[in-house]
């Protein structure tokens, strides 16, 4: 499908052809890097035993990790959904609780309201 004519805007044209060999690269790219980034998460996922995978792994889960893997989430929605569909599983995580295990810091007990020094 022709929209302009050839002879009178080359440039135009060929602008046109580079940027739809530009489109096309950039969606390859953004399926093949999800598939890359989703495949490692899942096969750690199967590994550890996790109901769910991370596009980045958390070593030593720290929230600059799972900051990015909340972003790649958002960025690879979209075929997320595709994967779904597929029946592709596990899930990419979407939400994780950090220090929930750490042991609280224990306060002395006391054994009822504090009484005044004073005597009282």
């Amino acid at each position: 499908m022709k929209l302009l004519n050839e002879k009178r805007f080359p440039i135009l044209n060929a602008f046109l052809k580079i940027l739809k060999v530009f489109l096309v690269l950039a969606l390859v790219a953004y399926v093949v890097s999800y598939l890359v980034l989703s495949r490692r998460g899942m096969d750690e996922a199967t590994k550890h035993k996790f109901i769910a995978y991370f596009f980045v792994s958390p070593k030593g889960y720290s929230d600059k990790d799972l900051s990015l893997h909340y972003k790649l989430v958002r960025f690879y929605s979209p075929l997320i959904a595709v994967d779904d569909l597929l029946g592709t599983r596990p899930p990419p995580c979407t939400g994780v609780t950090l220090r929930l295990g750490e042991p609280e810091v224990e306060e002395p007990l006391s054994d009822g309201p504090e009484k005044e020094e004073n005597g009282q």
